[in-house]
């Protein structure tokens, strides 16, 4: 068999080969010619020794392999015999192999007509090469050795919890007075004598915490326990906690912050501010933990209230009781806009100029604004050739410059949203070539707005409609 191995590993079946790797985790035959070995008959045995031999209750065989081939799926069994401390052994029977039963449990069946022994070795026999084990285990009774109890002498008594045979006093040990803060105690006879029992609840606003096992178990569902004086010490360790509120929860006073530097048990109190821009309503800002592990009812609450609205550029407040904090939700203020302003997304031939905005949930103001009037973009052939000092907003008045013009003409913006003079009375022209008197119509200088120099003209186009050269015109 291979050497002690080192963990548990799940259960395998149908192996085609055990490798050398199985042995750092588990027991298996090492034949000398593993390839053929299968097809032979051998026994193989596997004995565990115990260091503290026992009184068995059950043998707990865990496997890496059932022992089935992959040629081969016949289920294997293993035999098991008991050795005791007098190297005498005791059957156990054959037992049938599958990973699906692992580890493989195999209770011990004690003949009561016969003496308990002590087991110090378990003896594995089976005949697949196939078989592999991670270990062998020993279950025996929980603080209950027959062997030991019936070698107790006289004056001797079993003590499960040291597991031998221990002297004992007929003379009682009372317990020392029991004292438990903020708990009532009804306790038997008055006293602390050996097999006093006393019952125990805790005061309102408590619980029972309770030892058992050296773990701690709390319990608001009973309401008392009993304690009972055994051999000088009581077999219960008992204390009263005080119920645990917790930190209150968000929307017990919404909307605000909690300040619990007493703690959340019974009997402490936890205080709250208002978070801006909500106010305290009420004087009684602090909260008590209750008996039921719940919070008090506020006396105070967080009203959510708005403040002041900020300014609204290029409006005036028409409101006056705005000009003051502490609006209700749902309240209103008016505005004005300036002139010159109006509210945004009115329609162009009614430009609305008052608005109202609103004191929301939050405790803020809906927004509200005024956009300056404007008048359209003077006419495209013009761009370039003016400069405004307000852009196009009323009031503001637009230089325009022709090429080639030292004149300048200018617009405004009137509360009409239209220009004043019309920019269509403003014309700028190419500037006129020079008469060159070959007795030709100018076509190019034959205009109007071109100063007649006496060179040749056109009747036709002259702004007198006057000839001044009928001779030379065409």
């Amino acid at each position: 068999m291979g050497p002690c191995p080192g963990h548990s590993q799940m259960c395998r079946t149908k192996v085609i080969d055990l490798n050398d790797g199985v042995s750092q985790y588990a027991w298996y035959p090492c034949t000398a010619n593993f390839q053929y070995s299968h097809m032979t008959q051998t026994v193989f045995w596997l004995k565990a020794y115990f260091s503290q031999p026992m009184v068995a209750a059950a043998v707990l065989v865990h496997l890496v392999t059932d022992g089935t081939y992959y040629l081969d799926q016949k289920q294997e069994t293993i035999g098991v015999q008991l050795f005791d401390t007098k190297e005498q052994s005791h059957d156990l029977g054959v037992h049938v192999l599958s990973c699906r039963n692992n580890p493989l449990i195999i209770p011990v069946i004690h003949d009561l007509s016969h003496p308990f022994y002590h087991t110090q070795a378990v003896l594995i026999s089976f005949s697949s090469q196939f078989v592999a084990i991670s270990g062998v285990a020993l279950r025996s009774f929980h603080n209950f050795d027959p062997i030991t109890i019936s070698s107790c002498q006289r004056g001797q008594t079993y003590s499960p919890a040291e597991q031998s045979c221990v002297h004992y006093s007929c003379e009682a040990t009372d317990c020392q007075k029991l004292e438990i803060e903020n708990a009532v105690l009804n306790c038997t006879g008055g006293g602390w004598f050996n097999g006093a029992q006393c019952n125990v609840s805790c005061k309102t606003g408590y619980i029972l915490q309770v030892q058992r096992d050296d773990e701690l178990s709390k319990s608001q569902t009973e309401s008392s326990i009993t304690m009972t004086c055994t051999d000088g010490k009581w077999n219960k360790q008992v204390t009263c906690e005080p119920v645990d509120c917790g930190v209150p929860d968000q929307y017990h006073v919404y909307p605000a912050t909690f300040n619990c530097s007493e703690g959340t048990t019974f009997g402490k109190k936890c205080s709250f501010t208002c978070r801006p821009p909500a106010l305290l309503k009420g004087n009684n800002s602090n909260l008590t933990c209750m008996e039921d592990g719940l919070w008090s009812f506020p006396e105070a609450l967080c009203e959510l209230m708005c403040r002041a609205p900020s300014v609204v550029p290029n409006a005036d407040l028409q409101t006056t009781r705005c000009r003051e904090d502490k609006h209700k939700v749902g309240s209103f203020c008016k505005y004005k806009c300036k002139p010159g302003y109006h509210v945004p997304g009115s329609s162009r031939k009614a430009r609305k100029r008052a608005f109202k905005i609103q004191c929301t949930q939050d405790g803020t103001w809906l927004p509200g604004a005024c956009v300056p009037v404007t008048c359209d973009p003077p006419p495209s052939k013009f761009h370039g050739l003016y400069q405004c000092s307000n852009g196009f907003q009323f009031n503001s008045e637009c230089r325009i410059k022709c090429e080639d013009d030292d004149n300048q003409s200018s617009v405004v913006c009137t509360a009409g949203l239209k220009w004043y003079p019309h920019p269509s009375l403003i014309h700028c022209v190419k500037g006129c070539e020079p008469f060159m008197g070959d007795n030709y119509c100018d076509s190019i200088n034959n205009r109007a707005f071109c100063n007649y120099d006496g060179g040749d003209c056109c009747a036709s186009t002259v702004k007198t409609k006057k000839k001044f050269s009928p001779d030379k015109a065409a």
